[in-house]
């Protein structure tokens, strides 16, 4: 397949030589390029021709991608109005035919409307930051607009952006700050944003306008301008200098969607997937930048820097409502090294009744390897088989009862060592099966016959949870070879590759396609694809899977099933055996205080959430900030939990203080969760 696509890239440059002439450059601030044109007529060809899907460029395609791109332009429909969109709205049904043939213009048109807005927009802003609010009066802020109408009209937008920066103001002087400190925070991050705006380059608007067509044929798929190609690349090599977070962009906000092993974010233990960026300041005592409306790749290239250098955190919790109640978090830059990936093993002792089991349990970030010491026949290469074997060796060498593998939040990796891994589990056979652009289905299978680990086996998973770890757990699965426990995966069943598009480009700057070319089925035939791996034994998850995972994308590739690998399952696990450990999961869940607690947290996270409006009533807004503490502090309160005498100590621990930190700490509900599951499969068994 590979080689047909590169055969079919060899004759672009003629088409590109001869097509149409160069697209009319738009009034205003921004204007498409010539290399642009090449660069949309390129993508087309592969996207049509390679993709996985092999997409149908057609009136429904270009309807998406025009919802899509006024989505990525203004997200939170706070600029433009519906005469914007009206405009944009004749070429609803052309934009396929525009990309085929080079035509950037409609894109321009609107993104340069969005910018003239959002700059009139602001100069409102500063206009209103000039006297206070009246905040007794009963009023609110439509907060999420998704489902809104555009604006009809300026007074509309007015009206709007009235209350939006009454809320923002009020979210400070709730707390006790004055409204001058409250106005002068809020007239900085729109001169931040102003600036930000006046930045824009005609190539990030190209990037913005492909990637709405790149996300409608399938979320994985992505075009990478030369820029975003360097990062891509420096991330890939894991020789990223920065703090060790994976980002992604809600609403205005820049969250944390992972957290890399052995990274500052990671071991400051300060924290936690889901929190928000708000600000960003430099060295010890450098100014802060607000962040909140940024691009995201804006607010990493301020995050990331050199190694050594001081980076500074504004983060608003991920479970916090009041948009004010921010901390801040100091970080060293450092480079995340493949070592700090690796896995870690330890064993721990339980007591249950009269009898103490031992557990093995294996922490795996990602599925690695050494591809360069495997290709030159290092005998010691570094791998994930390799170090989980060692590991197993251990655990048998110290007689444990059962063995645990953690692959929370791991996004995945190399998919030989999930296979190879598989097979230190089982005797030997398939493991997963992989469709191809072409329709041709191949199957990736453990050729070793004998297991390292024979007995009993869990594996944790949650929902982010990716790829190969979802190949290593349906395997498991399949096989009916240990338990799986946590939440529901990723859903991420595509396999992608890269395509450099500078030497077919006039310039050499066509950037890299990520191209979606295969799709990943279980051995039972089901694709790991969406769905993801359903775990045999659930837990409540904090994480909405309409936020996170792949169904959170309405573009994601379906579902699927083909025939069924030809392999044998075990006796280790059967499903009234699941049935018992799910039922012994929901009692000790039912009386166990912290798992309340827990539940309740999830709940109120979703209800805030999906909240449509807030008040404008500042002793309204007072009363349910105070609910809310009350509500936390009574949770603590019900664990014997208790807030830490000397907090500032608390959060300038030191990495030798993280470091200290044992493989599983009390807190983690999921890991005892497991523990007690795997126990119980014991007492079963025994």
């Amino acid at each position: 397949m590979i080689k047909r696509l590169f055969t079919l890239l060899a004759f672009l440059p003629m088409v590109l030589s001869c097509s149409a002439s160069d697209s009319t450059k738009v009034a205003g601030i921004l204007a498409p390029e010539e290399h642009h044109r090449q660069v949309a007529m390129l993508t087309a060809q592969i996207l049509k021709s390679n993709h996985y899907a092999k997409p149908s460029f057609n009136d429904s395609l270009s309807s998406h991608v025009w919802a899509e791109f006024l989505k990525n332009v203004d997200f939170a429909k706070a600029f433009l109005l519906k005469e914007d969109v009206d405009k944009f709205a004749k070429y609803r049904y052309e934009l396929d035919d525009m990309l085929q043939q080079g035509d950037n213009q409609a894109a321009f048109e609107l993104y340069n409307t969005y910018v003239n807005r959002s700059l009139d927009r602001i100069q409102k802003v500063y206009t209103l930051l000039k006297d206070s609010f009246n905040y007794d009066r009963i009023d609110s802020f439509q907060v999420n607009r998704e489902k809104a109408p555009w604006f009809a009209n300026m007074s509309e937008a007015d009206a709007y952006w009235k209350r939006r920066i009454m809320y923002e103001c009020l979210t400070y002087q709730v707390n006790g700050t004055d409204w001058k400190s409250a106005s002068s925070n809020i007239e900085k991050r729109y001169k931040n944003y102003e600036k930000q705006l006046r930045k824009i380059k005609s190539q990030d608007v190209f990037d913005v306008w492909m990637n709405s067509f790149t996300e409608v044929v399938d979320p994985h798929t992505a075009y990478m301008s030369p820029r975003r190609s360097e990062d891509f690349n420096i991330n890939m090599s894991l020789s990223l200098e920065g703090i060790g977070a994976t980002l992604q962009t809600d609403n205005d906000y820049t969250v944390i969607r992972d957290l890399v092993k052995g990274g500052p974010a990671e071991k400051s233990k300060q924290l936690k997937i889901g929190d928000r960026i708000v600000a960003v300041g430099q060295g010890d005592e450098g100014d802060f930048l607000d962040v909140v409306g940024w691009r995201i790749d804006d607010v990493i290239q301020h995050i990331r820097g050199k190694r050594n250098t001081i980076v500074r955190l504004s983060i608003l919790p991920a479970d916090e409502t009041n948009a004010s109640k921010t901390r801040v978090v100091k970080l060293v830059r450092d480079k995340i090294k493949l070592e700090e990936q690796a896995a870690k093993g330890e064993v721990q002792e339980y007591k249950k009744g009269r009898k103490t089991y031992k557990l093995g349990v294996i922490k795996l970030p990602t599925f690695y390897l050494d591809f360069a010491g495997m290709n030159r026949g290092d005998k010691d290469y570094k791998s994930t088989t390799s170090d989980v074997r060692k590991l197993l060796d251990g655990f048998k060498n110290q007689k444990v009862d059962a063995v645990i593998v953690d692959l929370r939040n791991n996004g995945g990796g190399s998919l030989l060592e999930a296979v190879q891994m598989t097979g230190l589990f089982i005797d030997k056979g398939p493991v997963v099966q992989v469709r191809n652009t072409d329709g041709s289905t191949s199957v990736e299978a453990d050729q070793t016959s004998g297991a390292s680990w024979t007995g009993p086996l869990a594996v944790m998973v949650n929902r982010f949870s990716a790829s190969a770890s979802e190949i290593f757990a349906a395997a498991i699965q399949d096989y009916r070879r240990g338990i799986v426990i946590g939440e529901n995966t990723f859903g991420k069943g595509t396999v992608q590759n890269l395509l450099n598009m500078d030497q077919f480009v006039s310039n050499g700057k066509g950037g890299q396609l990520k191209l979606t070319i295969a799709k990943f089925y279980r051995i039972d035939g089901g694709s790991t694809q969406l769905k993801g791996v359903k775990p045999d034994v659930e837990i409540a998850g904090m994480f909405d899977e309409s936020i996170y995972g792949e169904a959170a994308s309405p573009y994601a590739l379906k579902w699927d099933k083909i025939q069924a690998a030809a392999y044998s399952t075990t006796r280790d696990v059967d499903a009234s055996m699941v049935q018992e450990l799910i039922k012994g999961q929901k009692e000790r869940a039912s009386k166990d205080l912290a798992y309340v607690n827990l539940q309740e947290e999830i709940d109120e996270s979703r209800a805030n959430r999906n909240k449509a409006f807030v008040t404008l009533n500042k002793g309204l807004m007072k009363e349910e900030n105070e609910a809310a503490e009350a509500r936390k502090k009574a949770r603590k309160a019900r664990i014997g939990e208790v807030e830490p005498a000397d907090k500032e100590k608390k959060e300038k621990k030191t990495d030798e203080d993280a470091e200290e930190v044992p493989l599983y700490e009390k807190s983690d509900l999921y890991f005892k969760a497991s523990r007690d599951i795997v126990v119980e499969l014991l007492q079963k068994k025994s």
